[in-house]
């Protein structure tokens, strides 16, 4: 291995010290990466990309520049210069088939994975996590600090017990709000499972005497009250105040305006 010199980057000094490396596993690089998951650094105001750098360093230069570093070992954090070589992009892509990272940057992570790759976080560094899943450093960090992969990102579907409830808080008359508090989710998706189990009717059509009404009530908590009367959720009554629907109909003149 060449001598690394202490003035120079550190990426730099580390693709030096692994020019003449003999073994046979992969070099994982330890520093920064782009966003395919190559690794990066700068040296002399150029960024480079640590394994083409590697690839020059053990075979010289490419033949034209159209030829890609390939990796032998379809590990694209090594820099192993006996894993590298330069080859054509179709011999590249070949290659990709076969060792089955041709379609890494859309590699779907399973619930289960994501399990084992939040565990590994201060065991080993999210690279070595990387190229052990075969995805983006971005991608461990955001399932690592519970961006990605969120328990509560999975739909919650309406369970028996909650449909029966809807169904008797409805023949109960009880109001959509009510009904959201007893089985514990929004106004908005207990009424629109109401509309899923056929509890209201679809296409509810108010009377010139309703929308009267309906736009004449003021004070705190009108929308829900008006909701409750007329067996509708609050947004419906918040789409007739706001004129986004029943524009056509007037007010009666017995009726202020809202």
């Amino acid at each position: 291995m060449k001598q690394t010199d202490r003035r120079m980057p550190v990426g730099y000094n580390f693709a030096m010290a692994h020019v003449g490396y003999q073994g046979d596993d992969c070099v994982i690089w330890p520093y920064s990466c782009c966003t395919p998951g190559y690794g990066t650094f700068s040296y002399h105001r150029v960024v480079h990309l640590a394994h083409r750098f590697m690839c020059e360093q053990a075979n010289g230069a490419p033949p034209t520049v159209r030829h890609h570093a390939a990796h032998s070992c379809g590990n694209r954090r090594c820099i192993n210069p006996k894993h590298l070589d330069w080859k054509t992009p179709s011999e590249n892509q070949k290659d990709r088939k076969l060792h089955g990272t041709n379609n890494k940057l859309t590699r779907r992570i399973t619930k289960r994975q994501a399990e084992q790759i939040r565990s590994l976080k201060g065991i080993e560094t999210s690279i070595e996590t990387a190229a052990r899943y075969g995805v983006t450093e971005s991608n461990i960090r955001l399932i690592q600090d519970g961006s990605t992969w969120r328990d509560e990102r999975k739909i919650h579907y309406f369970q028996p017990d909650q449909d029966e409830a809807i169904r008797v808080g409805a023949q109960q008359g009880k109001s959509w709000e009510q009904i959201a508090l007893q089985v514990g989710r929004t106004e908005a998706a207990v009424y629109g499972r109401a509309c899923r189990l056929r509890l209201v009717k679809k296409g509810r059509t108010f009377l010139p005497a309703e929308l009267a009404d309906i736009r004449a009530t003021t004070g705190w908590g009108h929308a829900a009250r008006m909701a409750a009367k007329y067996g509708v959720n609050r947004n419906t009554i918040y789409r007739v105040l706001q004129g986004r629907t029943y524009r056509s109909v007037r007010r009666p003149d017995n009726h202020p305006a809202h």
